[in-house]
């Protein structure tokens, strides 16, 4: 199960029972879409560029160009068709809130989807300490606003132990922005090797990474 991966032991504690969690499953994949439209979307481009790079399957690249131009937020759908297969396999979003849910009060959002050909993709990812506030001057990240909680490791290291356990070869995410490239370096990921990820190092966002599966 997928709610595995997710530190929320490590969470409480930290906070105790002042912690708040939501969990949205497959189930609740229109939940989800509407809550993360841009990255649902990104999420159903990370899985067409592979399938177009990797040349998993005898498919035209620009076969739904109307998706991307419109930042579809269904596209995994399109893909699926195309495919033949749930091109998500599983997902599930996860927040955390100190305390009553408010924006102010969030220490963690994450979003993981399991994915066509038994690749594990984080598609979002965000600890914060609310008590910790981080002046813009002081950012080292462009979405960065607060310290956060030293958890990432032991995220990527579950979804590691998840994929293993499953004979998955790779984890994958993509960068919203260049900035958090040699973070996700840190953590065992490297930008791909294809015109995607030329194309988003060059643009300075929306960059392709995967992680061979320890």
């Amino acid at each position: 199960m997928l709610e595995g991966i997710v530190p929320l032991s490590q969470l409480r504690e930290r906070f105790g029972d002042s912690l708040t969690v939501e969990m949205f499953g497959r189930e609740n994949l229109p939940k989800i879409i509407k809550d993360k439209p841009l990255g649902m979307h990104s999420l159903g481009g990370n899985i067409w560029n592979r399938i177009v790079t990797r040349e998993w399957n005898d498919v035209d690249p620009m076969q739904l160009r109307t998706h991307f131009q419109r930042s579809d937020p269904k596209l995994h759908s399109a893909i699926s068709k195309v495919v033949g297969e749930n091109a998500i396999r599983d997902i599930l979003m996860v927040k955390a809130w100190k305390g009553v849910p408010r924006k102010a009060n969030l220490v963690m959002e994450v979003m993981i989807a399991d994915v066509y050909r038994n690749e594990l993709h984080l598609g979002d990812v965000a600890f914060r300490d609310p008590e910790r506030p981080i002046a813009p001057a002081d950012r080292i990240y462009t979405l960065q606003s607060h310290k956060g909680l030293g958890l990432l490791g032991s995220l990527i290291d579950n979804m590691d132990t998840y994929a293993r356990a499953r004979g998955y070869k790779h984890l994958t995410l993509t960068a919203a922005y260049a900035d958090l490239v040699p973070l996700f370096r840190r953590h065992g990921f490297e930008v791909e090797d294809n015109m995607a990820a030329r194309i988003g190092l060059q643009a300075g966002k929306s960059i392709p990474m995967e992680r061979a599966v320890a």
